[in-house]
C-alpha cells in the first residue's frame, strides 16, 4: 500500500506550520519506533539456501545490501530461518522485505520466539512484497523463527530486522 501523507500546501504556498509540526512529530516517533535493532550481530541457520552457496546463505538477510538476500533451491517453496540473537531481548517489530526486483513470492508466514522451551507464534501473515512491518505484543527471546509457509516461487528474502518496543511517550 502506499503511503499518502496528503499534505498540500496552503493559499501561500507553504506546508502550514500544524501540519509541520505534525510531520516532525510522526518522524520522531518512527525514529524511535526503529531505533533499537536487536538482530544486529545476529546469527542465522535456514532450512536451505540455494545449492548451499554463500551468496544465498542467510546471513545475507543481515548485510544492509539491497542486491543480496538469502533464497532457496528452484524447488522449495517452505523453509524456515532461524535467528539467534546476540542476547536476550525484548521484541515486539519485525520488519522483513522480499527482493522485489524478482518479484513477490511469499503468501503466508509466520514468526515464532523461543519461550518457555518451546517455539511460540508471535506473528501470522500473508504477502510480504517490498516491505511488510509485522508488529506484535513483546515478548523476551534469544531466538527467533522466520517460516514461509506457502510461496508461488522459491522465496527470496533480501533483508529481515527485529526491533525492540520503543520508548514513545
Amino acid at each position: 500500500a502506499s503511503f499518502l501523507l496528503n499534505v498540500p500546501p496552503d493559499n501561500r504556498g507553504l506546508i502550514h506550520e500544524k501540519d509541520q509540526a505534525a510531520l516532525m512529530a510522526f518522524k520522531r516517533f518512527r525514529e524511535r519506533l526503529f531505533e533499537d535493532c536487536v538482530s544486529f550481530g545476529a546469527s542465522a541457520e535456514a532450512t536451505n539456501f540455494r545449492n548451499n552457496l554463500s551468496q544465498y546463505a542467510p546471513a545475507r538477510l543481515f548485510d544492509q545490501s539491497t542486491e543480496s538476500y538469502w533464497a532457496t533451491d528452484d524447488e522449495t517453496r517452505v523453509a524456515s530461518v532461524t535467528i539467534q540473537l546476540q542476547r536476550t531481548s525484548w521484541v515486539s517489530t519485525a520488519v522483513i522485505q522480499e527482493h522485489i526486483a524478482l518479484g513477490q513470492r511469499v503468501t503466508r508466514f509466520d514468526i515464532d520466539a523461543w519461550q518457555d522451551g518451546e517455539w511460540k507464534t508471535v506473528f501470522r501473515g500473508t504477502t510480504i512484497g517490498y516491505k511488510r512491518i509485522a508488529t506484535f505484543p513483546a515478548i523476551q527471546t534469544d531466538r527467533l523463527r522466520f517460516t514461509v509457509l506457502r510461496s508461488n516461487a522459491s522465496p527470496v528474502i533480501n533483508s529481515l530486522s527485529f526491533f525492540s518496543p520503543s520508548k514513545i511517550n
